[in-house]
């Protein structure tokens, strides 16, 4: 493998949602992100049934022209198709029509779930998906208040056929310190299959892989680091499998009592 980091979670197409307010917003995102030495990045604009439904064709006609500014720019940045996925009852059959944009259009998509709680038919979505010959990966769950509680809810969900992926700033200590040690504790018992930046704009939620991949070369060593910054990436672009790294549940702490 070359040294290149893939980012698979990005809001830097321009205008469409929280993201980047303008292009030149999205060119100055971009620039950091290379600086940052990120050489690919999936664009992944949020879809939201009956909200933000930001299509394959409009992210494909957006992500071409911001391509051709990345060109005059001369940055050495590869940018992608994709959407990130709020959770419905309709996202399976949003797929089959072609609506919702899957990651550089392979059988892999980004699925969001609320940050309070789990929908009671998250795991028939991900039957359904998996059914269909698409994998779930599952959006920063370490920012949901049911994993934070009981992280095994997500052992069961990757049981099920799903990946997970961890935003770099919940490592980096951005969302607080319970949801960084909720994200460390899903590292550490392999319920993490890629870390990506969620960027939304040039300043705090931003492109700073860099910081979080030290963290987890700390703590799990390199080919962690290469499987959840390259590896597994390069499988998404490539649409090809991705190899188990091993999860397990997290065990329960035994209350001890004294005398």
């Amino acid at each position: 493998m070359t040294d290149m980091i893939i980012d698979i979670h990005s809001h830097v197409i321009d205008g469409l949602d929280d993201g980047a307010p303008n292009i030149d917003t999205a060119i100055d995102m971009i620039r950091i992100a290379a600086k940052d030495g990120i050489t690919h990045i999936i664009a992944t604009p949020h879809y939201i049934h009956g909200i933000w439904q930001n299509n394959a064709f409009l992210v494909q006609k957006k992500i071409n022209k911001l391509i051709k500014r990345i060109e005059q720019e001369n940055i050495s940045v590869q940018l992608f198709p994709g959407n990130e996925v709020f959770i419905s009852l309709e996202v399976p059959e949003l797929i089959k029509e072609g609506l919702v944009c899957t990651l550089n259009h392979s059988s892999y998509i980004l699925l969001e779930l609320p940050i309070i709680n789990i929908p009671e038919y998250t795991k028939d979505i991900i039957f359904q998906l998996k059914l269909n010959g698409h994998t779930p990966i599952i959006a920063h769950p370490e920012r949901n208040c049911e994993v934070a509680d009981n992280p095994n809810l997500l052992y069961d969900f990757i049981d099920r056929g799903a990946l997970a992926q961890i935003n770099a700033t919940s490592l980096t200590g951005i969302y607080g310190s319970r949801t960084k040690e909720v994200a460390l504790t899903l590292l550490r018992h392999g319920m993490a299959h890629f870390i990506a930046s969620d960027a939304h704009n040039c300043r705090g939620r931003t492109f700073n892989l860099s910081e979080s991949k030290k963290i987890v070369e700390t703590e799990l060593g390199d080919n962690i680091r290469e499987a959840l910054f390259e590896k597994n990436g390069q499988c998404v672009l490539n649409d090809e499998v991705i190899k188990s790294i091993g999860h397990r549940r997290v065990q329960k702490k035994k209350k001890r009592f004294g005398w």
